[in-house]
């Protein structure tokens, strides 16, 4: 009787999932539906959750830390802080590097130069987290930053970044721009250069392990005022490593700082353009894929970028799947009766994980070896 139950239930599962595909030109059935990019990113699966698109040279996303084999990706699902946000990545490969451009944004009156541990993140501008107010989507995600109330949203372009941080009331709101950072860490040559060019666009060139990363970031609000740091040395005077209204900067630890004061649920937009070639290259790709300020409109770009890739792949699959379960089916319909519970338990081994799981794991980017492919142009 319980096999007569269970074959009943499969059939009508079957037949649910043969139904439910017989209309592939359906609006509502998108591949996008079934990616989860946090999958892979606990357990040393090594993939970051950040906004990529297809093929993109940009991979912007998160980091927690940025040291040992657990943190390839710079991102660890066990963690619940943030360094920042980075614009290069690596995903699956568990060999640390890229991590490139931070950017952070900070509330409050001491500007922070240096991350903090993870233990004290208060000593930095790190920030706490709860997964709870986590988004990743093919080509979005967003974060609230707990300790200073500030939402942080990312998307991409293939060559370019984009960041929307929605502020509280704040006298004093700092954007951080370090160029030390790096996932693996920096070496004593990886000297970098940032230029201060004026209130609301910053160029220059992240060494990183020999590979130089140019840039150009462009803000959608001019700052009150800026400067630069050097983490790795401090004044005579005053033993701080900040340097106000200092224009340019180089060194193996450095970056710059830009200062804002903010209303309630005010928004700050900073778009950052890359080329592995000069600066020029980085300015033309942001002029060329990025020349407005709606971020809506690049995420949801983004994520019919990803449904248009990935929907042959869903396609495919899901006639794959079909067979093989129709096959099983046919099969324990046609064996003597002895044989069907061994065939039920072979074919409750197919459905369980799409019983138990709301995404379907294969559908992660990393994972159809596409996010992390660099298409390189000036």
């Amino acid at each position: 009787m319980m096999i007569k139950k269970t074959a009943a239930l499969i059939v009508y599962v079957l037949f649910a999932i043969s139904c439910s595909q017989q209309q592939p030109k359906n609006a509502s059935f998108r591949a996008t539906d079934y990616v989860d990019p946090m999958i892979g990113t606990d357990f040393f699966g090594h993939t970051f959750p950040g906004a990529t698109v297809p093929f993109g040279m940009v991979q912007l996303s998160p980091d927690n830390h940025t040291d040992g084999w657990t943190y390839s990706s710079g991102y660890s699902y066990q963690d619940n802080t943030i360094m920042g946000f980075s614009h290069t990545h690596m995903s699956g490969t568990g060999y640390t590097g890229c991590g490139d451009i931070l950017l952070m944004p900070t509330v409050g009156d001491k500007i922070q130069v240096v991350p903090g541990t993870r233990e004290n993140p208060d000593d930095g501008y790190r920030s706490r987290f709860s997964h709870e107010e986590e988004i990743a989507k093919p080509g979005y995600y967003s974060v609230n930053l707990s300790d200073i109330n500030v939402k942080a949203e990312l998307t991409t372009t293939k060559h370019t970044g984009m960041h929307r941080y929605t502020f509280p009331k704040a006298a004093k709101a700092t954007i951080v721009l370090d160029l030390g950072h790096t996932i693996g860490g920096n070496t004593e040559t990886d000297i970098s250069t940032v230029v201060i060019v004026n209130d609301s666009l910053l160029t220059g060139v992240k060494n990183s392990r020999g590979v130089n990363v140019y840039f150009a970031m462009k803000l959608s609000k001019p700052c009150h005022y800026y400067g630069t740091f050097d983490a790795g040395y401090s004044t005579p005077e005053s033993g701080a490593s900040l340097f106000p209204y200092k224009n340019e900067e180089s060194g193996r630890d450095i970056g710059a700082f830009l200062v804002y004061s903010t209303e309630e649920k005010e928004q700050i937009l900073i778009k950052v353009g890359l080329s592995y070639v000069s600066v020029d290259g980085a300015m033309q790709n942001l002029d060329t894929e990025l020349s407005h300020w709606d971020f809506d409109k690049v995420a949801d770009d983004a994520m019919e970028l990803w449904n248009s890739t990935l929907q042959p792949c869903l396609s495919r699959m899901i006639l794959k799947i079909k067979s093989k379960y129709f096959t099983h089916h046919s099969t324990i319909v046609s064996s003597p009766s002895r044989y069907r519970r061994m065939w039920m338990e072979n074919i409750l081994g197919w459905i369980r994980p799409f019983i138990r799981w709301k995404k379907v794991s294969f559908f992660h980017p990393s994972h159809v070896g596409i996010h992390t492919v660099q298409n390189i142009r000036s």
